[in-house]
């Protein structure tokens, strides 16, 4: 008895720490100069990831290749400042109002909302000196 007990309780254990999360991730290429592995140069990306409590998490990296052997390096910029923005009214962008500054790359989202109804504005130090972007998430 209790041998089926124990069982039970790890296939319960298994079936809840297996259980599929909410989050979800996306990784947009920012700009590049051709295919890394032809061409060399460099290739950047922002990444931003859903984390439990709604918040979301960005950051930009740098994919910099070997013109020659088109080994590649990845270098990842925390942001110096973020936020996310609502998408504006019908009538066209707009002044951004209702923005939610982030805590360098963490947005804290209102419960409930949807990261794809937000423009995302970043800004990094990279190379010695600011970079930034403005992006948004597609559904």
């Amino acid at each position: 008895m209790k041998r089926s007990l124990a069982l039970a309780a790890a296939a319960a254990a298994l079936a809840f720490t297996a259980a599929p999360t909410l989050a979800e991730s996306w990784k947009i290429r920012l700009s590049g100069q051709g295919d890394v592995f032809v061409s060399g140069g460099s290739n950047t990306y922002v990444v931003a990831k859903t984390e439990p409590g709604n918040v979301l998490a960005v950051y930009h990296t740098t994919l910099k290749s070997n013109y020659w052997t088109g080994a590649g390096v990845w270098y990842d910029h925390e942001p110096t400042a973020s936020r996310a923005c609502p998408v504006a009214q019908p009538e066209g962008w707009g002044d951004p109002q209702g923005c939610i500054a982030g805590v360098k790359g963490r947005i804290q989202l209102p419960a409930g909302a949807n990261p794809t109804d937000y423009t995302i504005d970043i800004k990094w130090v990279e190379n010695g000196a600011e970079q930034s972007t403005k992006f948004r998430l597609a559904s």
